[in-house]
């Protein structure tokens, strides 16, 4: 891991942290755990004894329900339309919604640094 990927995760986890963000945590080369990451996880991590991946869906997974609220996040253009800018009084909130749902809008997942959620391997389902 280079050390702008490992920076990059570093903030992706501290910023989920409050949102119960489930990890899979190994300590090579024994056996890894799938649990909610804490304190603990973290300083793991920074010290490279373990490697830490986050479990996260990608954008691309929204429900149309899901859909129709991040719309409700931009601004809109003279027809009623969202636009592709976000709107700065509800920025905050747009990036708790995300945080909350796991959403991996910093393409971690692409970059090795995060395990796509699927149907068949979703930890938050249990």
């Amino acid at each position: 891991m280079t050390k702008q990927d490992k920076q990059l995760l570093l903030k992706n986890l501290c910023m989920r942290l409050p949102y119960g963000v489930i990890c899979r945590l190994s300590e090579p080369p024994w056996d890894e755990i799938i649990e909610p990451l804490k304190i603990g996880g973290l300083k793991m991590l920074i010290e490279e004894k373990w490697d830490v991946k986050p479990y996260l869906r990608p954008m691309s997974s929204m429900t149309k329900g899901e859909k129709n609220r991040f719309y409700s996040f931009m601004e809109k253009d003279s027809y009623g339309f969202p636009t592709d800018v976000i709107n700065k009084e509800k920025i905050y909130e747009y990036i708790n919604w995300l945080l909350a749902n796991h959403f991996d809008f910093n393409d971690l997942i692409p970059k090795g640094l995060a395990i796509k959620i699927t149907e068949e391997d979703n930890p938050y389902k249990t």
